[in-house]
This record gives C-alpha cells, structure tokens and sequence, in this order.
C-alpha cells in the first residue's frame, strides 16, 4: 500500500528480455527494470509487458530468416524454387537484394527488407546479417559460367 491506495503487485519470477540494455549488455528483464526504475508495477502492466516479450520471443525463436541471392542468370531457376515451395517459404521470414524482394512481393510473399543490388554491395550487407545473427540461412543461386565483377564478395 501507498498513500492509503491499495495497489495488486505481481512478483516476476521470469527474466523475460525486454528492450531496454542493462549495464552488463544484456537486454534487462522486467525484474530489472523495476529495480533501476525503483517503480512497483501492477500486476495488468507486468502482465501486459510478460505477453508483448512472449510474443516478441515466440516469433523471433520460432521464425528463421531466410536472405535469397541470384545472380542474374539464375533469377529464372531462384523465382521456379520460390514458387514450387512457396507455401513452406512463408513459415519464415524472407530478405534479399532488391530485385529479389521484389520477384518476392510479386509471388505473395513479404519479404522483411532489401538490400542494394549485389553488385553494389548487397551481397555484402546480407553477409553482414549472416554474421550479426540477423540472417539463419542464405540460398544463394550462383551463376558458375558467368565472370561476376563482385565475384570476391
């Protein structure tokens, strides 16, 4: 009780990351939070924070990212592979460089963002998400009979 106001308080046994960084780099749990913010939270506020991170974390765990590259020889076979496993390609989530998103949205699918064309970097922005656990898994439809200036990315 405060001031002669009664207020419901739920004690979070979970450490459920939320967005806010803790001191060590971590994302702080709710636990956290009201500790560095000294703040009582009632029980519908914890309650509303402990279902928005579940989802959050159910969708993030649950849902694989998936970046897909062609080059150009090969958009023709990557747009028969998309659309021969269309259903199963939407249960994750889909990047690649802009032409690709593009051949993507056109298939019914929605791509989670683009990158710039291969050639001018692409295929290094989604080597960057790959390395940054942003990207799980990269198809990448290489042409080998075609010289690529951007053969080294």
């Amino acid at each position: 009780q405060r001031s002669g106001t009664s207020v419901d308080v739920i004690h979070v046994d979970a450490l459920i990351k939320v967005g806010a960084p803790s001191s060590k780099g971590r994302r702080a749990s709710v636990m956290h939070m009201m500790v560095d913010q000294d703040v009582i939270v009632s029980a519908k506020e914890a309650e509303d924070v402990l279902l928005k991170q579940a989802a959050d974390m159910e969708n993030s765990l649950s849902t694989p990212t998936i970046a897909l590259i062609a080059h150009d020889n090969m958009k023709k076979m990557m747009r028969q592979f998309v659309q021969v496993h269309l259903e199963m390609l939407r249960d994750f989530q889909l990047t690649g460089t802009g032409t690709t998103c593009a051949m993507l949205r056109e298939l019914g699918l929605e791509p989670i963002g683009s990158t710039a064309s291969g050639p001018l970097g692409g295929d290094q922005q989604i080597g960057a998400m790959l390395v940054a656990g942003e990207v799980d898994a990269v198809f990448f439809f290489r042409d080998p009979f075609s010289s690529h200036a951007h053969i080294a990315d």
